[in-house]
């Protein structure tokens, strides 16, 4: 019985899909047009970030100031980083007792 309803399923399915063979060619192309669409707005995405990057580039190069002034951003950010590590190791390290510790890195505000 089993194999008697395989077949009737199989030949059922062939019939449909021999039916419906000339309808899936301007599905298929309507499909790949989308994908094709959407391919190329992320090129187009990528382009325009990888333009900006240049025109970033090339304003720097342009203008020896306009290096210095991102250079020294940068010198400033890890100095901050580096005060910042040094005074969280400094109070954790000077002070004996640990609620003073929590007190002072948390800024824990308790209202009794």
């Amino acid at each position: 019985m089993t194999l008697l309803l395989g077949i009737l399923i199989g030949i059922v399915t062939s019939i449909a899909g021999n039916l419906l063979t000339p309808f899936m060619r301007p599905f298929w192309q309507k499909f790949r047009s989308m994908q094709e669409r959407g391919y190329r707005a992320q090129v187009q995405l990528r382009i325009r970030v990888l333009e900006a990057d240049l025109e970033r580039l090339n304003r720097l190069k342009a203008s020896d100031r306009d290096l210095y002034l991102y250079l020294f951003r940068w010198v400033l950010g890890i100095i901050s980083i580096f005060v910042v590590a040094v005074t969280c190791g400094i109070i954790g390290f000077a002070n004996s007792q640990p609620g003073l510790l929590t007190t002072s890195v948390v800024l824990d505000y308790r209202l009794d």
